[in-house]
């Protein structure tokens, strides 16, 4: 579960929680996110069931809504309705800081959550590599992820990767490995 404080760094992006959701039904999840010169956030999607924000607190933020890019720059905040593409990128050649809000947060946390653990893993290293690729389209892919991909490569390239994603388990820590490996031996053992 995230906590406030909790640190996850994604190729190009630095999330620190700055307020985890007591309520997730009910309460937002608010993180200040870091996105690197040239870095890109994830690929174009929508949220089903939630609103996101971006508000821009140092630089400026280039963001996708439907199908328009438009320029945040400081003190300003783009609001995605639910439902409606989305996602940002860095096209300057500073750092950007911005606060980000999901409304509810309940769609989006198991997603940050492992994001978070494949961080800590050393498991995703820049989206130049093949298996990070795999495991973030794997992680984005997920039922109960909260997002929805769009676009041919949201539609026809993630679903792929995941699927070869599912199959490799690049997405699992060592942690759920220990466990599958006992309910296999559970599995094969006397009385199987």
């Amino acid at each position: 579960m995230l906590r406030n404080g909790d640190v996850a760094e994604l190729p190009g992006l630095r999330f620190v929680v700055t307020l985890a959701p007591a309520n997730p039904a009910e309460d937002s999840l608010e993180m200040e996110i870091t996105v690197e010169a040239g870095a890109l956030g994830a690929p174009p999607h929508y949220h089903p069931m939630m609103e996101e924000e971006y508000r821009v607190l140092k630089g400026t933020l280039n963001v996708l809504i439907g199908d328009r890019w438009k320029d945040f720059g400081s003190g300003e905040s783009a609001v995605i309705p639910a439902r409606s593409n989305h996602t940002f990128r860095n096209t300057s050649k500073e750092p950007v800081l911005m606060l980000n809000v999901h409304r509810p947060a309940r769609y989006i946390l198991a997603f940050f959550d492992k994001a978070k653990e494949l961080a800590r893993a050393g498991k995703l290293k820049s989206m130049k590599d093949p298996l990070t690729i795999v495991r973030m389209s794997t992680l984005f892919m997920e039922p109960g992820s909260g997002s929805v991909p769009t676009g041919f490569l949201g539609r026809v390239v993630m679903p792929v990767a995941a699927w070869f994603g599912r199959r490799l388990g690049v997405n699992q820590t060592a942690s759920e490995m220990v466990v599958g490996a006992g309910q296999e031996s559970r599995k094969s053992g006397p009385g199987a």
